[in-house]
């Protein structure tokens, strides 16, 4: 359990770096299961928690403020994780889902801001995104390598946005559903908040 801390500052110092800047993080894990984070404020890191190496399984991220940073959540090599109730404020990239990933939930949370909602510069699988809300995040979804398979998304918000963009594909709402078939139930419209 990690719960109620304020965790701030883990930025790369060297412009630079020999190493991946996202493994400056406020919390990585390793071969972790059963791991519940909740009730946390994360600011000023590269990133937030990176579940990085190893099987890490059976995770709950709940109830957390990661605010200025990079990216907020990115999960490798992990399965069986939800992500909900969340608030992701200014953040470069607000949820990265990456490789040998399964069954992974991020719903129910509020992304304010940033470049992008979820990204990634490769094809990830097994993972669902419903009932978020995106507010000001210019690219909901951004996947520079294209789509993975196993992939869900349905019932968000959109608001204030610039475009989805999946490979070569830019577009709109409208041209996702149509293209992807994802969305067919969210709205695009301002949360009033």
């Amino acid at each position: 359990v990690v719960r109620n801390n304020i965790i701030h500052g883990f930025n790369v110092l060297d412009p630079n770096p020999v190493n991946n800047p996202q493994n400056s993080a406020a919390i990585m894990t390793y071969f972790t299961n059963n791991l519940l984070f909740e009730n946390n404020l994360i600011y000023d890191s590269f990133a937030g928690f990176f579940s990085k190496g190893g099987s890490n399984t059976n995770h709950t991220m709940r109830l957390n403020v990661i605010r200025n940073s990079a990216k907020a959540f990115r999960v490798s090599f992990t399965s069986n994780v939800r992500f909900y109730q969340n608030i992701i404020e200014n953040c470069d990239l607000a949820f990265q889902p990456a490789e040998g990933i399964s069954d992974i939930g991020f719903f129910n949370n509020t992304i304010i801001g940033g470049t992008s909602g979820v990204d990634n510069w490769f094809p990830s699988n097994d993972f669902s995104v419903y009932n978020n809300i995106f507010v000001n995040s210019q690219k909901p979804y951004f996947f520079e390598g294209g789509l993975g398979t196993n992939m869900l998304s349905d019932r968000n918000l959109f608001f204030g946005y610039t475009r989805f963009e999946i490979g070569a594909f830019r577009d709109n709402l409208l041209g996702w559903r149509s293209t992807y078939a994802f969305d067919q139930n969210s709205l695009e419209a301002d949360p009033m908040f």
